[in-house]
């Protein structure tokens, strides 16, 4: 079925490239869709891959979040009771036979449990895993081939279809989509609504959920945009959008620059206006986590681009990605330095909002990230999708809600000071580069040495004429040298901790330092 879906799409664009037609982004959306459940997030998950396609792709393939057919109630009902095991009036006083919501992989319907409580009943498309781990089957046998050939050079076909399998079947899986709600609801802000997880009616096909009262910014964007303000402020009468925008604004934030773990879909058809400006979020299969140094370098980022530190910023964001071979990094600096010049010349102006997005900017370094083939993990890319999702959403809403001030703000409030990040760094769960990383923000000039052996601009000045064997022995000899460095300032890192079980930690990793540093010598 792929390979006869395949040769239509090349057939179709051929034609559209010779005779006109629709445009090559939208036949290949049309392919994905005609494909199922399979082809659904597979479009769904490459309209993340804005490393890899432009954002014209992208924003096609986009289109493929939206609502799909729902199921018969007899379907609904028979999923139910084979997931959970009784009979579907043993579970539900009350159950609307006909759906709130259709995606994909399931639909919503609105219900009451045996206490009375209204509540939200996820229920998942029969047969999703099973046809879904079939196609993955077939596609990886595909992949394999096309990587034998070097069809596409560097970049692992294979590796890309392992990375939309993890994705898709963590998105399947319900009991971990009500543990990532019980996880941000735990982390969750001020004004943060999360609702809370019904396990005695949650399986790995069923999601039972508090019902949540409120508009969503869907809706909410529909009316304004319709001239029906009346209608909003009827369903919500103490509604103040700019307070609620800066609670949803503050609450993102909150999950991406605090703790790292958030929602990665924070489209207006998931989040939803409730009373008191508060505001909620929804559907939890797709989210991110990224490491506490992950989250640093990001945060930081995030933060000196907002108060305006040119080379600051391009020294961090180069440690988000990894380059490959055809990476000229040089080439990167200089357009990366570029467009954050033109950023701040934005932020000096008197240029509306609009204008001063983080996100407008973002989409800019995410396409000269691909042209130079930088690597970067799909959680950073889920992180990305966030920051640009939130930036539109919120500006849809409220056109005259200043972003950037609002960050400056947020930074200032919830960034702990440089100590208080060491400290949060330094936990027993933190790995070894994390704790390494650190030592090098702690000494200076030898941070800009680890950046640039990180970045793989060192190797390449050692290595540029020497054959495969001398470069991965002077690449042994560099991370000898750079850990014995880490091994020493995490030693003199030390003596600004009085904490006993703090300098232990820092002990232990300047230990492990020595030690693999002795291992990259004698390999």
């Amino acid at each position: 079925m792929l390979f006869s879906h395949g040769l239509r799409l090349s057939f179709s664009i051929l034609v559209s490239r010779l005779w006109g037609g629709d445009r090559p982004e939208i036949l290949v959306r049309q392919t994905l869709q005609r494909l199922g459940m399979t082809g659904l997030k597979m479009g769904q998950f490459l309209a993340l891959r804005s490393d890899l396609f432009p954002p014209n792709v992208t924003r096609e393939l986009s289109l493929l979040f939206e609502s799909v057919t729902p199921m018969e109630f007899a379907v609904v009902r028979a999923v139910i009771e084979a997931d959970l095991g009784e009979p579907l009036t043993n579970l539900f006083s009350e159950f609307e036979p006909v759906s709130i919501a259709a995606a994909s992989i399931a639909q919503v319907h609105l219900a009451r449990n045996r206490e009375g409580q209204r509540v939200a009943v996820k229920v998942q498309r029969p047969g999703l895993a099973r046809q879904f781990d079939a196609d993955m089957r077939n596609m990886r046998r595909f992949a394999r081939l096309i990587d034998a050939v070097g069809v596409m050079g560097e970049l692992s076909i294979v590796d890309g279809v392992d990375e939309l399998t993890r994705y898709t079947r963590r998105e399947l899986d319900f009991i971990t989509e009500g543990e990532t709600a019980d996880r941000l609801r735990a982390g969750a802000a001020c004004g943060e609504i999360v609702p809370r997880i019904h396990w005695a009616l949650t399986g790995s096909r069923v999601l039972t959920m508090d019902f949540i009262e409120g508009v969503s910014l869907g809706r909410a964007t529909s009316l304004l945009e319709a001239g029906n303000e009346r209608e909003l402020y009827r369903l919500l009468p103490d509604l103040d959008l700019p307070l609620a925008m800066h609670n949803l604004a503050t609450a993102s934030w909150h999950q991406l620059y605090v703790t790292g773990f958030f929602h990665a879909d924070p489209h207006p058809g998931n989040i939803m206006l409730c009373p008191g400006n508060r505001v909620a979020f929804l559907d939890f299969g797709i989210f991110g986590e990224v490491s506490p140094m992950q989250k640093e370098v990001l945060s930081r980022y995030l933060e000196e681009l907002v108060y305006g530190n040119l080379e600051q910023c391009v020294r961090l964001y180069a440690k988000v990605y990894g380059p490959t071979e055809m990476t000229d990094l040089a080439v990167f600096q200089a357009e990366a330095k570029s467009i954050l010049r033109r950023w701040f010349g934005t932020l000096q102006s008197q240029a509306p909002p609009k204008e001063r997005l983080v996100a407008k900017f973002s989409e800019e370094m995410v396409t000269v990230v691909r042209h130079q083939h930088l690597r970067i993990s799909v959680d950073t890319l889920l992180f990305w999708r966030a920051v640009i999702v939130l930036d539109a959403t919120v500006l849809q809403l409220w056109p005259r809600f200043d972003m950037l001030r609002e960050l400056r703000g947020f930074f200032a409030e919830f960034r702990p000071g440089i100590l208080d990040r060491s400290v949060q760094l330094l936990t027993p769960e933190t790995h070894l580069a994390t704790l390494a990383e650190l030592a090098m923000e702690s000494a200076g000039k030898f941070d800009e040495i680890l950046s640039q052996v990180v970045s793989g601009r060192f190797e390449a000045r050692v290595s540029l004429k020497e054959s495969p064997q001398m470069r991965r022995i002077e690449n042994r000899r560099v991370r000898s040298c750079v850990l014995g460095l880490a091994g020493i300032s995490i030693m003199l890192l030390a003596r600004v901790f009085a904490q006993d079980a703090v300098r232990d930690a820092i002990w232990v990793a300047a230990i492990a330092c020595f030690a693999l540093s002795l291992g990259y010598l004698k390999k």
